[in-house]
């Protein structure tokens, strides 16, 4: 579910951050021209790449909270959290 949501989103901001409507075919034609588009980094590309570290760090997340975090008994738990609030205490 969360991947479609992903695909969607990224193809609305592909649609939306277009300059101009080409063509497939004329697309296709002017990347084997060999003319680079200009100014680098384009704003589709950093939505692009932050929606995606975006999914991977929650993803990661959720992993490490199901295989991880689930795992703990109560007492464990209580003692990982009494040792951050210490930490924070520290600092």
């Amino acid at each position: 579910m969360l991947r479609a949501v992903l695909m969607f989103l990224l193809q609305a901001f592909r649609r939306l951050f277009t300059l101009t409507s080409v063509s497939p075919r004329a697309e296709l034609q002017e990347t084997h021209s060999g003319e680079e588009a200009e100014g680098g980094w384009t704003v589709t590309a950093i939505a692009i790449i932050s929606a995606l570290v975006l999914y991977i760090v929650l993803a990661l997340g959720f992993y490490a909270k199901v295989h991880v975090w689930d795992t703990l008994t109560a007492q464990q738990k209580d003692f990982i959290v009494q040792s951050m609030l210490v930490d924070q205490q520290v600092l």
